[in-house]
């Protein structure tokens, strides 16, 4: 704590002498810690059915994300040309472009958590394959085979998404579905 007397200096630099601090008040006590626990428990009850499709989304986006910086480096150690790169990169948002209408579609035709299942499985195998498939054909088709995966999930999880929340609150659950 703050029990030590601090020296105090004038303007003209003279010391004052010592001026002890005021006290620190306490941050936690159980009256704050009960209330914290209460905003917490009161938004898991809120949003807890919805964390695993949270928790899915961003993976899916940092799948994506997380590749963008590295493949430059990737298409040099592999001699690929880096004019191949803009072809590999604007595959996954064309091929869901394309895609995504016909997956919603189904989706609100049928059951949505295999749409999700399936299309989280496979956009993770399809972005794991470049470790294994490498040269411009293959980066481009597993890139594309990627999106055509993410537009599979996505209809399916915002159709969930909006029957799992009430009307009220489907806004900020947008808001953190991203």
């Amino acid at each position: 704590g703050h029990d030590r007397p601090v020296p105090c200096i004038r303007r003209s630099g003279t010391p004052l002498g010592p001026v002890p601090l005021p006290p620190v008040p306490a941050s936690r006590t159980p009256l704050t810690d009960d209330r914290e626990s209460n905003r917490i428990r009161a938004w898991l009850q809120q949003w807890g059915p919805i964390l695993p499709l949270l928790a899915a989304e961003f993976i899916v986006w940092l799948g994506f994300g997380a590749l963008i910086p590295v493949l430059p480096l990737y298409f040099v150690e592999q001699g690929l040309e880096l004019a191949t790169l803009g072809l590999v990169i604007a595959a996954w948002p064309i091929a869901r472009l394309v895609t995504e209408p016909i997956f919603g579609w189904l989706a609100d035709r049928t059951a949505r958590v295999p749409w999700m299942v399936a299309g989280l499985l496979l956009t993770g195998l399809f972005q794991m394959l470049p470790l294994f498939l490498v040269g411009p054909f293959a980066f481009v088709v597993l890139r594309g085979a990627a999106g055509v995966a993410a537009a599979m999930y996505d209809p399916a999880a915002r159709g969930y998404l909006t029957d799992a929340t009430p009307p009220e609150r489907r806004g900020e659950a947008f808001g953190l579905y991203g």
